[in-house]
């Protein structure tokens, strides 16, 4: 079955777009919200959109709010371009009320700033934590979330495909495998510029910093290069979790496959004739003139096959 795109119009009315002359969907594991572009060649102007999804046959591919529709008249062709982002967008783009909450929690800050955007309740430490949460004025409603869980849960949250915001940390992901056939091209690179040999820290305020943590990974390949941390502001990540991040980033992957694969931010990838795991960061789905592609971005790990 063909990729459907549907867009919803103010009044409720679903519409079955016809086929996509050109459409992206993208998805990045350092962007809140997913985002999807479409042009379509429609025999006459629709109705203002305010939602638009994308199936793959029963599997949804993208749902969210409609930022921009654009009219073009072209030699006499009627064409609709569509721009939209996941539900994640009405986090970033409400303002939070400025103020300070004294013991916050999860549960007190979804009633204050996610509930009324029809966002269910949050998955994740139910726990009232001691201190102060300061919500500066600009803030977005998004930024409220990050900044509590960088500060209380040390997790990265994520508003998930079903809607509901996860604070829990956990990346739900499958293992996908991908033919040589395939594969259309890949790059690999290697980024010692990123790794850290060692982190000292202050764990506390009226402290030294006398807390080391090192890295075997670039110890191990002679890598010189260390950063201190003050972790008894409570608001950076632990030695131990930075360590972890530039790790991550020192082997990286791009690569492009024929035809859209079923992957998420998180998921694992296997290649065939690529020896490693491939930690999924980044996947960019693309058509154009019927053709259908998978872009991805990724972080090798060191699980081997075989």
């Amino acid at each position: 079955m063909s990729v459907q795109w549907i867009l919803t119009d103010r009044q409720g009315q679903e519409h079955l777009l016809p086929a996509v002359q050109r459409g992206e969907v993208d998805r990045a594991e350092d962007a809140p919200a997913d985002s999807a572009a479409g042009t379509f060649a429609v025999r006459s102007p629709l109705p203002e959109g305010a939602f638009l999804k994308i199936l793959d046959g029963s599997r949804t591919i993208f749902e969210g709010p409609v930022d921009e529709q654009t009219r073009l008249q072209n030699q006499g062709r009627e064409l609709l371009r569509l721009q939209a982002r996941s539900r994640a967008s009405l986090l970033l783009d409400n303002e939070a009320k400025p103020g300070s909450f004294f013991y916050p929690s999860l549960g007190r800050l979804w009633r204050e700033y996610w509930k009324e955007l029809g966002f269910p309740p949050v998955r994740g430490d139910e726990r009232v934590f001691p201190g102060e949460l300061v919500i500066r004025k600009g803030s977005s409603r998004w930024g409220v979330l990050e900044a509590f869980c960088r500060q209380y849960l040390e997790v990265t949250p994520r508003v998930g495909p079903d809607g509901v915001i996860d604070a829990t940390g956990e990346v739900p992901g499958e293992e996908v495998w991908a033919g040589r056939g395939r594969l259309l091209r890949l790059t690999e690179r290697l980024l010692p510029r990123e790794l850290v040999s060692e982190v000292i820290s202050r764990t506390f305020a009226d402290g030294e910093y006398g807390v080391k943590t090192v890295n075997e990974k670039a110890a191990s390949r002679g890598i010189r290069r260390v950063r201190y941390l003050n972790e008894a502001e409570g608001v950076k990540p632990s030695s131990r979790r930075l360590l972890q991040e530039l790790n991550r980033r020192y082997h990286t992957v791009e690569a492009a496959f024929r035809g859209i694969l079923p992957l998420n931010v998180g998921d694992t990838l296997w290649v065939e004739g690529f020896p490693q795991a491939i930690r999924v960061t980044g996947v960019t789905l693309q058509w154009q003139q019927g053709t259908e592609t998978t872009v991805i971005k990724g972080e090798v790990t060191d699980h081997v096959d075989g």
